[in-house]
């Protein structure tokens, strides 16, 4: 899995989509041009850009919660690098004030992992719905929002070394 794929039309600048349109990321009119990169020493062909799992980790994008997701922080933790998107962590800070004292950063980020690691291993021989990762749904009360129940996605896939990785997020943040 090389990352995340944001949505079209997010607000932030997407250098591919704005050199196609003739316009770099600052707005500047130029000439578009396509250039192909090597990735991991490869040359393909229908690569234009590659954003990595490891660039997504240094910019924000994801989170890496590998330590409090193993075995010695949580029974039945994940034994491979665990990361979460950005959207996903905020939603966990985003602690109700009615809930306050009673829930944390630590136990809302406990169920997220413990519930990704019940369906990651109830589709360990395989999705059932013909995707590449499997949804669940989770109590997770947000500030600002009267929804309680969340649907999230855990994703089982390689990492940029082709070493196993678990990514978990909203739907639409893959």
């Amino acid at each position: 899995m090389t990352g995340p794929r944001l949505p079209a039309g997010d607000g932030r600048p997407d250098p591919l989509r704005d050199a196609a349109d003739g316009v770099d990321a600052d707005g500047v009119t130029k000439p578009a041009s396509v250039s192909v990169s090597s990735v991991d020493g490869v040359n393909n062909a229908g690569i234009v850009h590659a954003y990595t799992r490891r660039q997504a980790l240094a910019d924000g994008v994801l989170v890496d919660v590998t330590q409090q997701a193993s075995p010695t922080e949580m029974l039945g933790g994940f034994v491979v690098p665990v990361a979460i998107t950005a959207a996903l962590w905020s939603a966990i800070e985003a602690i109700p004030p009615r809930l306050a004292g009673i829930a944390d950063v630590r136990g809302r980020l406990h169920d997220v992992l413990w519930m990704a690691a019940l369906e990651a291993r109830r589709r360990r021989h395989g999705p059932r719905d013909g995707g590449a990762g499997a949804t669940f749904t989770i109590d997770l009360p947000i500030a600002a929002s009267r929804q309680r129940r969340r649907q999230l996605r855990v994703e089982v896939g390689p990492d940029d070394d082709g070493m196993p990785c678990v990514t978990i997020g909203f739907p639409e943040d893959f």
